[in-house]
């Protein structure tokens, strides 16, 4: 249902707009509840470069990457996949 919206948003709206960013963010958030670390990093870097350029306070964006950091920690702590240069330095 998420993956249907976000098409719907896209055709509507375009792909960088702030309601398709929206629901990127709930299907990150989805496969970040269901503990699917791999989709959920995919779908919050999506969703951050989106609300990267309409967040005017920053506040979201923040949010959004505190997340973010989370998934990343998570993919590293369980191995799914290695940790480039600049993810090594947050991880210390």
């Amino acid at each position: 249902a998420f993956k249907e919206a976000i098409l719907k948003c896209e055709e509507k709206n375009g792909p960088e707009d702030a309601t398709t960013g929206t629901c990127v963010g709930y299907l990150a958030e989805f496969y970040k509840n269901q503990q699917e670390w791999l989709k959920a990093e995919k779908e919050y870097k999506r969703w951050l470069s989106i609300m990267d350029q309409h967040d005017k306070t920053g506040e979201q964006v923040k949010a959004i990457r505190e997340g973010y950091k989370v998934i990343k920690n998570k993919i590293h702590k369980y191995g799914l996949r290695e940790a480039t240069p600049e993810e090594k330095e947050d991880l210390e």
